[in-house]
């Protein structure tokens, strides 16, 4: 009886062994377009063409060229495209295409690329049934930057987007992180209610804002951005419960409009805004905003405002730095610190 249970273990180890080695297993594509995929097989001329006959789990590795195609990755599951060698190849639409599109295609991974698409977009995700893809360390010069469109639990991470701008339609769970933005960053509406469980952190965005808005924009974080000419936005029709926090904004406002309430701007420095500094517009019933130790000054209207008052319940603002106040009612022992 001993031996027949020992030796039911070691078929279970195996079993689950070769299981866990029969799901990681990856196979690999080349693509060369100067040369023969210096011996390695099966090698393609093509980007389009190798993902073509790519099945799933499928990782293409391109060396070093220019590539002037509209690469179109549709229903590939865990398609992986990456350099092979240390130095990104160059995807270059052709006049009036997206450089490269991934619809209906889960657990796609883009990593390493000169992408460019004057007159399209640079990246595009789409379909609901493309969830968690991963975009990370391309440069993308392109009209429409990369696009996220309804797709949840998507990753971008430490691109260059330049003349663009990454943008999440309805995106809910993604995360866009350490990310050079010319344009903007934004999360609309989308398919469905709104953005959700978003984390924004860490971007450095030039001449565009970070922005959300459209119906149930919630519990998302918008974190550490440094923002250039433009400024940071909940401007949706309802927005509960989202968190912004140490952020830098020069430029431009930093405001809550719609029906918001138990959101928390905490930490933040807004200076240089054409209009207010730190706006809140309008604040539903079931909550308060909280606006506390902020720093906002030299802004052309007021510092901190809020508009359209009086609120029910009234918003919390404590401790923050300013030098004009418009509408604010204060709280809190050291709500009057000033610079």
């Amino acid at each position: 009886m001993k031996r027949f249970l020992v030796l039911f273990l070691l078929a279970l180890m195996v079993s689950g062994s070769t299981g866990r080695s029969a799901a990681a297993a990856e196979v690999t594509f080349y693509v060369d377009n100067l040369a023969s995929c210096a011996g390695f097989t099966p090698c393609f001329t093509t980007i389009q063409g190798a993902v073509d006959a790519a099945g799933p789990d499928t990782a293409i590795e391109v060396f070093p060229g220019v590539y002037r195609e509209a690469v179109r990755i549709v229903a590939k599951t865990r398609l992986a495209l990456r350099p092979h060698g240390a130095v990104g190849p160059v995807i270059a639409a052709p006049a009036a295409n997206d450089a490269l599109q991934i619809i209906q295609s889960p657990g796609a991974r883009v990593g390493g690329f000169i992408v460019e698409a004057p007159d399209g977009t640079g990246i595009l995700v789409a379909g609901g049934a493309s969830g968690s893809p991963t975009v990370e360390d391309n440069f993308i010069r392109s009209a429409g930057g990369v696009h996220f469109l309804s797709v949840e639990s998507c990753v971008a991470r430490r691109n260059t987007v330049a003349g663009g701008m990454i943008s999440g339609g309805g995106g809910r769970q993604c995360v866009l992180a350490d990310n050079v933005v010319e344009g903007s960053i934004s999360f609309d509406e989308g398919v469905g209610c709104g953005a959700r469980r978003n984390t924004v952190s860490g971007n450095l965005v030039r001449g565009g804002d970070i922005r959300f808005s459209g119906r149930c924009t919630e519990d998302n974080l918008i974190e550490a951005n440094r923002v250039d000419g433009g400024g940071i936005g909940l401007l949706g029709s309802i927005g509960l419960a989202n968190l912004i926090r140490t952020n830098l904004v020069r430029g431009g406002v930093l405001e809550l409009r719609g029906n918001v309430a138990l959101n928390t701007i905490e930490g933040n420095f807004v200076s240089g805004s054409p209009t207010d500094g730190i706006r809140v517009a309008k604040s539903v019933g079931m909550g308060p905003n909280t606006i506390q130790r902020n720093t906002a000054v030299d802004n052309a209207v007021c510092d901190i405002n809020e508009t359209l008052p009086p609120f029910t319940p009234p918003n919390v603002w404590l401790e923050n730095r300013y030098k004009t106040k418009c509408e604010v009612a204060e709280t809190g022992a050291a709500a009057a610190v000033r610079p």
